[in-house]
């Protein structure tokens, strides 16, 4: 009998003991999977590390790097530089480009089985010479607008690489884990001959593995800052290492906390447990000098490693006494409290004989059961904290299209300022008949989100000109030409293209032309790059691009790809609720693009007017139509689009082709006239107005009206 006691006890200790290490495990991997193996996490943790004062430094100091080793002439202005880039690391743009790449090393790293990990930020050079344009434009014209900065370059730890290999099990294995953490503490329950000791052997042995784990932390933390000789570079690294294992840190303590609750209250409803006898034992064991030579071998390696630790790592070592202090403190004021709910047998007053058995065993179990909610909740509480905690890592919003208000409203319930035939700037070069103040990127500097663009084919001519590639230019085709721009511009473009001069070998490039090329043409490529440049070095904005295609979408879609464009476009659905701004901003896809006519090719490149605008007519040739109350409604008619379609778009300029008037814009642009007839429109068509398209977008009070469409300000005085 007493055997079979004796094998009870050893059995249901192994249990106790296992189930506290598998919970332990299950911490881990939990962690380890949230936080390192999850790509969008671990990106979303450089994200925060970069916010350090330290790292900032040290990223700033290698992105001058390779700003210098790409362009070294640049030397004479390294201080000028360096400062620049320290303070643009950390910055919306900055964070959006460095976590775009860490998802592309870690999905390389974890899912492909690579050995060597190489970080590059690209289009570092965007976002430094933008900052730079302020205080040193001539510095900032020299820095190309797509250099990129090597973070890392290097061969991870092998244990690394081993846990990459492995980490798509981890998942499955946190699970498993857990599960065998309950069977264990089960089957050690019911072997149990005293539930209340195996209670407090659970809770002790989960807080004696924390305790281990968190001096391996610790020991571990310092151990790797240590391989780092240079102070600033030190500095990040053990910034870096916090802010993605400080959660785990964190767990641990709490873990260890639940773990000493569990074992005092357990323990508190036997009697008080003498915790300071071991200590004294220890202490005595440690402080008096062995008679055995092994023994006494063994104290001076005890106090050799705890010397080393005091004088090698001074804040390890006070973390360490710190913590031990803390657990000792809250071991006793809960052992106090709960003692009080279950008194111990010996303090409970002789109550009467039917009272005997039943009121103290009936508080030892009201002290087990809260003892074990208090562990569960606890251990519970940490876990949240700590993966919250890595939720929260990536930057925070503070506005989306210049406005906090807007980050939780959907695409299809804001407003957003829109140039009509963008690509016309009155300072683009040998541009005839402009329809805006000035080019594209000024226009999105100034706040322009929507772009109304023509793309043509055409063929490099001589003179810098640019003759379209028309084709045969059927009857139909030729009465549309110059319903759209006049028969003025339309005889001029002819006389035009008599006098340009091709090469044989010449290959056809697409343009952005409004009809003709000849009268005025941006190479697409050359817009698409000043375009994604705007979306790299602007994160919080969201833009709309609306293409009036005489392109096939092959050769479109394939530029927008050459561009690198295609890394910030809108894959997912427009309706009525969604995309959020918000999210399209975090996920960095911000750009919607929309082929007036034929679209496909890439899921991305849309068709408007059947799938997502719908539209006001265009075509008004005299300011009373769009000032005077009594004939806006007739402006407000549906044109092309669906009524059901998520996007409205508000045609809202004067057609006097070929040259169209910023006397006219002033008229029609000025803020009465203009939030007057949106305003109608939202309630005749029953729509937001989404895309107010302007021409002169400078001219009048466009941005100021989206402002008051949007509610985020108040009308001028």
């Amino acid at each position: 009998m007493a055997n079979r006691s004796r094998a009870r006890r050893i059995g249901s200790t192994t249990l106790g003991v296992l189930a506290a290490i598998l919970l332990l495990l299950s911490l881990l991997t939990m962690y380890a999977n949230r936080v390192l193996f999850d790509s969008q996490q671990f990106a979303n943790h450089v994200g925060a590390a970069i916010e350090e004062p330290a790292v900032k430094d040290e990223v700033g100091r290698l992105i001058t790097d390779g700003i210098i080793d790409a362009q070294p002439d640049l030397v004479a202005v390294r201080p000028v530089i360096q400062s620049v880039a320290a303070g643009v690391v950390g910055s919306g743009a900055f964070n959006d480009l460095l976590r775009a790449a860490v998802r592309d090393v870690h999905r390389t790293l974890f899912k492909h089985d690579k050995n060597t990990v190489t970080l590059t930020v690209a289009d570092v050079g965007v976002v430094v010479s933008s900052a730079l344009e302020t205080f040193a434009p001539k510095v900032a014209k020299r820095i190309h607008s797509r250099s990129a900065a090597q973070i890392l370059d290097g061969k991870p730890p092998g244990w690394i690489l081993a846990l990459a290999r492995v980490a798509d099990d981890v998942e499955v294995l946190a699970i498993v884990l857990v599960v065998l953490a309950v069977v264990a503490a089960v089957a050690g329950f019911v072997l149990a001959p005293d539930w209340r000791r195996q209670l407090t052997l659970l809770g002790a042995s989960v807080a004696v593995g924390a305790v281990v784990l968190l001096v391996a932390y610790l020991l571990i933390r310092s151990l790797v800052a240590d391989q780092v000789t240079d102070p600033d570079t030190r500095a990040a690294v053990e910034a870096v290492w916090d802010t993605f294992l400080g959660g785990l840190y964190t767990t641990l303590l709490i873990a260890a906390g639940a773990g000493v609750i569990l074992a005092a209250a357990a323990r508190s409803v036997v009697r008080p447990v003498p915790i300071e006898r071991p200590v004294e034992e220890a202490w005595r064991r440690l402080t008096t000098v062995p008679e055995r030579p092994a023994a006494r071998a063994l104290r001076a390696v005890i106090l050799v490693a705890i010397g080393l630790l005091i004088v090698l790592n001074r804040d390890t070592a006070v973390d360490l006494a710190v913590l031990a202090v803390g657990l000792y403190v809250l071991f006793k004021g809960v052992e106090e409290l709960l003692r009080l709910i279950a008194r111990a047998p010996e303090a409970v007053p002789a109550p009467p004989a039917a009272q005997a058995v039943h009121r103290p065993e009936r508080r030892r179990r009201v002290a087990l059961g809260t003892a074990a909610a208090l562990f569960v909740g606890v251990v519970t509480l940490g876990v949240v904290s700590a993966f919250n905690g890595s939720s929260e890592a990536s930057p925070s919003l503070d506005e989306c299209n210049g406005s906090a208000a807007l980050c939780g409203e959907p695409l299809a319930d804001v407003a957003l300022p829109a140039a009509h035939n963008a690509m016309s700037g009155a300072d683009v070069p040998d541009y005839l008949f402009p329809s805006q103040d000035h080019a594209i990127p000024q226009q999105l500097e100034d706040g322009v989100r929507g772009l109304l663009i023509d793309t043509h084919y055409g063929i490099p001519a001589n003179g810098g000109k640019v003759k379209t590639d028309l084709g045969k230019l059927t009857s139909t085709e030729r009465q549309e030409y110059v319903d759209e721009i006049g028969q003025e511009a339309f005889d001029a473009a002819l006389r035009i293209r008599d006098r340009l001069v091709t090469s044989e070998d010449a290959e056809h490039q697409i343009y952005l032309c409004h009809r003709f090329c000849e009268l005025g043409a941006v190479p697409l490529d050359q817009a698409l790059g000043q375009i994604r440049d705007f979306a790299v070095s602007h994160p919080n904005q969201v833009l709309v691009i609306v293409n009036e295609d005489y392109v096939s979408p092959k050769d479109f879609v394939a530029a927008v790809e050459k561009s690198g464009l295609d890394e910030y476009v809108y894959r997912g659905p427009i309706d009525e609720s969604s995309p959020i701004l918000g999210e399209m901003i975090s996920s960095g896809h911000r750009v919607v693009l929309m082929a007036e006519n034929k679209a496909g090719v890439a899921p991305w490149y849309r068709n408007g007017y059947r799938d997502v605008l719908q539209e006001t007519p265009y075509s008004f040739k005299q300011v009373s139509e769009l000032t005077d109350p009594a004939t806006l409604a007739k402006t407000c008619k549906p044109n092309r689009g669906s009524s059901d379609n998520p996007l409205f778009l508000l045609n809202h300029w004067i057609d006097t082709s070929p040259a169209p008037k910023p006397s006219n814009a002033a008229q029609v642009n000025d803020y009465t006239a203009l939030l007057a007839r949106a305003q109608t429109c939202e309630r005749l068509r029953d729509h937001v107005t989404n895309l107010v398209a302007v021409d002169f977008y400078a001219t009048g009070d466009l941005m100021k009206v989206v402002d008051k469409l949007n509610e985020v300000s108040e009308p001028p005085p």
